[in-house]
């Protein structure tokens, strides 16, 4: 009996160091060490590597991937949340009030009408999934603006999230706002993977996302939310005055030849704008997808 209660002690006290909580504040001035909100580390890029599961609690400011190299990205380890919203020292967590910034803009001079970009980050947040290390639903953004990249010939400004052979990546997002990100293909987020693979969006807005390109073969498409050989949810997600060659708000794209199929369950599509294009499907302003692509929507406007 004596054996079985240590062994059990032991698997809680195991659990209870895995499930880790660490702290960001841009603000803070301790010991830098994550422990608390008086020493959290000052920038997400230094706490982020060290976490392997958990909660990352940010607080209220703005975060770089780094000073000055914009191939830089945060990277979750799978099973982190990072939760945004906190305030600066500690407190009742409100996203809207407290905003938790990721950004892009590493020389802070960005303009309107993506002025200033061209030193910004390819992807502000890279999610990448490999053989044996997938991204599961267990990893989790909430609560956070994710903002200023610009992915110039590449995918997914704000948000990449690429599958790696068999491994998904189908990470949970709640309550996260893509604003002025810009890229060839998904300005907002690119969401690549197999068709096993089904993120969850919840609540997410992208708003003022571009895609830029010829249209051709997939470029210059979904300039809120791209969405490449994978399938996945959307939730009370809005898409509001993002602009693509095709799909303004959102695209789907099929590889492979197989139908992939995205799920929309409410949400609103307003203002979003396409110019049209030299690729088989040419336009769709609020939402397109290709010839393999589906797209169900339900009660949304």
């Amino acid at each position: 009996m004596s054996i079985r209660l240590a062994t059990l002690l032991l698997t809680l006290c195991a659990g209870s160091v895995s499930a880790q909580v660490v702290y960001v504040d841009a603000s803070a001035t301790g010991a830098a060490d994550g422990s608390s909100w008086a020493n959290a580390f000052p920038e997400l890029r230094d706490a982020l590597p060290s976490v392997t599961s958990g909660d990352v609690r940010v607080a209220e400011g703005v975060y770089t991937p780094s000073p000055s190299d914009r191939t830089a990205s945060f990277q979750l380890a799978d099973g982190v949340v990072l939760l945004g919203g906190f305030p600066a020292g500690g407190g009742a967590r409100d996203p809207d009030l407290y905003p938790t910034i990721l950004s892009g803009d590493l020389a802070g001079n960005d303009g309107p009408d993506f002025a200033g970009t061209s030193e910004n980050s390819y992807h502000v947040v890279d999610l990448v999934a490999e053989i044996r290390a997938p991204i599961t639903s267990s990893t989790v953004l909430d609560g956070l603006t994710i903002r200023g990249g610009n992915a110039e010939g590449r995918e997914g400004g704000g948000l990449r999230c690429r599958a790696g052979g068999s491994a998904p990546c189908e990470p949970t997002l709640r309550g996260v706002r893509f604003v002025a990100n810009s890229a060839e293909q998904g300005g907002g987020a690119y969401l690549a993977g197999s068709r096993t693979t089904m993120p969850r969006l919840e609540g997410v807005t992208f708003e003022g996302n571009r895609a830029v390109g010829s249209g051709e073969f997939g470029n210059g498409s979904g300039g809120g939310l791209a969405v490449a050989g994978a399938a996945a949810r959307l939730v009370g997600v809005e898409f509001l005055n993002n602009q693509a060659v095709n799909g303004g708000g959102l695209f789907v794209e099929a590889t492979g030849g197989f139908g992939e199929f995205v799920r929309v369950e409410g949400g609103r599509f307003v203002g979003n704008r396409a110019t049209g294009g030299t690729f088989e499907g040419i336009g769709g302003g609020a939402l397109l997808g290709d010839r393999n692509g589906s797209v169900t929507v339900f009660d949304g406007v």
